[in-house]
């Protein structure tokens, strides 16, 4: 059984039912709104190494997840665009830290490789639709307590408000705001600048995020879409802002940045929670993870890093 219908959620479930294992996804549908969803589908280990401090050190790591997408993309028809990813300002000395190419792209700088999914929300349709087909169902309902059926293992890949595992208590919630511009581009590189991005993409591109620690509400505020819209303007010239609107979901973070994905205290739980603002990125690799693991298999290099315990003190 898998609790939660995220792209983690979904993920684990697909490669579960892929080893042939009986999966049931209970998925509430119309709740909050989806974090998978509210998101702009970035694949970015390079550009999340530049910008971000919790994220730096994890890049070998986050450059692996990426590695597992083209296959995954594949496999469930899901679209990727390796667009590249374009830096305003001098990260030069950055990009050298991680051995990452570059070249000069007029005043600011071209990585290659950097990638994201086009359109999250459909992408996320397609995962279920997947699963359907490979034999899975899904609940439309929140998991319970009282789901946990005897000899059968858990899944728990919920977001904001699940207090079932005791390792859910060191994660804490961020509440993400995006702004959507429908007359934004659909394609091109992914432009990122300090505090700040615009990703092209098909159904409106987007400008992110607000990144607000411990917060749990999913309103939408529209002063802090209004400064997403002014650091676009002031940084990519010409952007069309007419009908923008904003979206908001809330993530989970783990201490260190990293998700969890491995079996919990919990009798016959394993958890796949946590992914912070990198949930797409990792969901390949959680999902083969939490996989290996129903099979009383090797779960792979990173079962240590991402292991639920990890910050257990006692």
């Amino acid at each position: 059984m898998v609790a939660g219908g995220g792209v983690f959620g979904l993920a684990c479930a697909l490669a579960a039912a892929e080893r042939g294992l009986s999966v049931t996804l209970f998925d509430p549908l119309s709740a909050s709104p989806n974090a998978s969803a509210v998101a702009a589908g970035l694949l970015a280990p390079i550009g999340e190494a530049v910008f971000d401090p919790v994220a730096a050190p994890h890049y070998p790591l986050m450059a692996q997840a990426l590695d597992l997408w083209p296959e995954f993309a594949r496999r469930y028809d899901l679209g990727l665009v390796r667009s590249g990813l374009r830096l305003v300002g001098d990260h030069a000395p950055a990009l050298r830290g991680i051995g990452a190419q570059f070249s000069p792209d007029g005043p600011d700088l071209f990585v290659p490789g950097e990638a994201l999914v086009t359109d999250p929300a459909s992408a996320l349709i397609k995962l279920s639709d997947a699963l359907v087909k490979r034999g899975g169902r899904i609940e439309p309902r929140t998991f319970a307590a009282q789901d946990v059926a005897p000899q059968t293992t858990t899944v728990l890949a919920t977001g904001p408000g699940s207090g079932m595992a005791p390792e859910l208590a060191c994660l804490e919630p961020v509440k993400g705001q995006i702004a959507v511009l429908p007359r934004g581009p659909a394609d091109g590189p992914v432009i990122r600048w300090s505090g700040g991005y615009l990703a092209p993409q098909p159904g409106g591109a987007r400008l992110g995020a607000t990144m607000e620690v411990g917060v749990r509400d999913t309103h939408v505020q529209p002063a802090a879409i209004e400064g997403l819209i002014a650091g676009g303007l002031a940084h990519v010239p010409n952007l069309d802002v007419r009908g923008a609107y904003g979206e908001a979901a809330v993530r989970m973070q783990s201490p260190d940045g990293l998700p969890l994905a491995g079996p919990s205290m919990l009798q016959n739980t394993l958890l796949a929670v946590g992914a912070r603002r990198n949930g797409w990125l990792f969901a390949p690799l959680v999902g083969a993870m939490i996989a290996a693991y129903c099979m009383g298999e090797d779960p792979g290099p990173w079962a240590v890093a991402l292991h639920p315990g990890r910050f257990d003190k006692s």
